[in-house]
């Protein structure tokens, strides 16, 4: 079995050059359940594709936890398939936000889960660490929505892709960036 872990991860401003899949492109080898797919703590945006802008699945175990997917430009945040034959293998880990609803179906989807949430995302910007991110702006409704207990583990290890703890204020954010907590006033 080919297991892959994508953790504290941005993918941002793809296009599939195939047509599917703009941000992630999955098919599983064979056989169809040989391959492991987790995307913990990752923000998968404005990618586009004429299939699955955000992420296309074929075949293979797909699990999201803590995924942020949301406004890619074309295609669709999720296409979510498999071959002939081969078994549907997708799940959600909870706590998922979704932009369109086409990446958490009913059958899948976690109480936890944001279907048609609105992610609020800065554009993608140096905004702190070695590489560019979405910073989640006030509004969004990821944040305060993470698992907690998914953010202090492995391999996320209580910090975001910036290195910045998590969390910043009562709970982690979904997604690869962890939002400041508001500054408090004093009275």
């Amino acid at each position: 079995v080919t297991r892959v872990t994508v953790g504290n991860s941005t993918l941002s401003s793809n296009q599939a050059i195939s047509g599917t899949g703009g941000g992630v492109w999955i098919q599983g080898i064979f056989p169809y359940d040989a391959t492991d797919i987790r995307l913990l703590n990752s923000t998968i945006t404005n990618n586009s594709a004429s299939n699955g802008g955000g992420l296309y699945k074929l075949d293979g175990q797909l699990t999201l936890t803590n995924t942020l997917i949301a406004a890619n430009l074309t295609g669709g945040d999720c296409t979510l398939e498999s071959s002939p034959g081969a078994p549907e293998r997708y799940q959600s880990g909870g706590h998922n936000l979704d932009s369109d609803g086409t990446c958490l179906p009913p059958a899948v989807r976690q109480p936890s889960d944001i279907p048609n949430g609105n992610a609020q995302l800065g554009p993608l910007a140096d905004n702190g660490g070695t590489t560019p991110t979405h910073a989640l702006l006030p509004g969004s409704d990821a944040i305060d929505a993470g698992d907690d207990a998914v953010c202090s583990a492995a391999p996320i290890n209580g910090v975001d892709q910036r290195g910045t703890s998590r969390p910043q204020a009562a709970h982690c954010d979904i997604g690869a960036y962890e939002a400041a907590a508001p500054a408090s006033t004093a009275t």
